[in-house]
């Protein structure tokens, strides 16, 4: 729902989805999550921008959810109320790998919580050692929920029945690790919407691409007398 394709950690395109932190979200159809106490994993790929938050992955209700949230710029695992918040800085428009995994009958305590292959030093809030108690009546949701819309781009979003051991997470982020060129040609991920305005009306106009190093914007405009493209002052 509302949500438009990104280029991916390759740098591929249409194979990430980019959510706009307003009123995008994707519903995961039929999978609500597993329920009670079961065991479960979530692994998934997330770029953010500074200042990103929102909810990246939740199931449940009435107090009873089972979410992975972006906070202040930092991964926050979210059960029955308690929370479980990192320390690493994943606001930084880079893609970061996140994994969160929790065995039968356990609580956050309990929980190996990853970032880019290595454990993720995390502070404790509320009653982490309660076994986990979700409620699974309703549908599973990327990018949307009790912490609000996601603003940023997701990939490779995986779901488990149960919780990986003994070197999996690692395993897994070694594996879909994507190994980028030392530089690259700006590349637009995200196109300016059209807008009619009327004349004097303030437009904000947003765009973003991808380079290495880092890529600076132009804005400019159609001088309709001269016929040239003019920059805009102040426009960055």
């Amino acid at each position: 729902h509302n949500t438009s394709n990104d280029f991916d950690r390759w740098n591929k395109s249409k194979n990430a989805y980019y959510f706009n932190g307003t009123d995008a979200y994707v519903e995961a159809k039929s999978y609500k999550g597993q329920s009670d106490s079961d065991a479960r994993a979530v692994s998934t790929w997330i770029l953010a921008e500074a200042g990103s938050g929102g909810t990246l992955i939740a199931w449940g209700k009435n107090g009873n959810t089972f979410e992975i949230n972006l906070s202040a710029g930092v991964l926050q695992v979210v059960a029955d109320g308690a929370t479980r918040e990192g320390t690493t800085d994943l606001a930084d428009d880079e893609w970061h790998h996140v994994l969160v995994s929790i065995p039968e009958g356990g609580s956050l305590d309990d929980a190996t919580i990853q970032v880019d292959g290595s454990p993720e030093s995390t502070t404790p809030n509320g009653d982490t050692d309660e076994t986990l108690n979700t409620d699974s009546s309703t549908t599973a949701t990327i990018g949307s929920g009790p912490a609000g819309f996601f603003n940023g781009s997701l990939d490779e979003v995986r779901f488990y029945n149960r919780a990986l051991v003994a070197d999996e997470p690692e395993s897994l982020y070694k594996l879909e690790k994507p190994t980028e060129p030392g530089s690259y040609s700006p590349i637009i991920t995200l196109e300016p919407l059209s807008q009619t305005v009327v004349s004097g009306d303030t437009v904000t106009l947003f765009t973003k691409a991808k380079a290495k190093p880092a890529p600076t914007f132009t804005w400019q405009y159609l001088d309709l007398n001269s016929k040239l493209w003019k920059n805009i002052s102040g426009g960055t």
